[in-house]
């Protein structure tokens, strides 16, 4: 009866090991399973921060772009046509006033030009030629 007993009990913590195991294998299936999902939901997290960077990024040189275009637009024709203005309001009395006045815009124009190839478009320079010119 003993050596029955005997062999109940190895039998039961057989299985009992076998169940642990089993359950160990589980509880580590669960935790890989965890684990890939929060690194998955990291990736994706990481994913949308990257594209709304590179959204944001592109919105910016595309104001940027959209900026400079409309400036050299605009100011493409800008000296053509305030000369044209100012000799039809007969604003030079003579030709040595159109003389320095040309003089005066070229040598501005230089220095705008200068201060675009180093730097790129530097408003308040630019702002302060403008104001130089407009009280010459």
């Amino acid at each position: 009866m003993e050596v029955l007993e005997e062999e109940e009990i190895k039998e039961m913590k057989l299985k009992q090991r076998h169940f642990q195991n089993l359950k160990d294998l589980e509880i580590k299936e669960i935790k890989d399973r965890e684990r890939e999902e929060m690194e998955r939901k990291a990736k994706n997290e990481e994913n949308k921060k990257n594209k709304l960077e590179i959204k944001n990024t592109t919105k910016k040189f595309q104001k940027k772009l959209f900026a400079r275009t409309l400036a050299k637009e605009y100011l493409n024709n800008l000296k053509h046509n305030t000369i044209n203005s100012l000799i039809k309001m007969k604003f030079f009395q003579n030709q040595q006033d159109l003389q320095y006045y040309n003089n005066i815009n070229s040598s501005i124009q230089e220095s705008v030009t200068k201060l675009y190839n180093e730097e790129g478009v530097i408003e308040k320079k630019l702002n302060s030629n403008y104001i130089m010119i407009k009280f010459t």
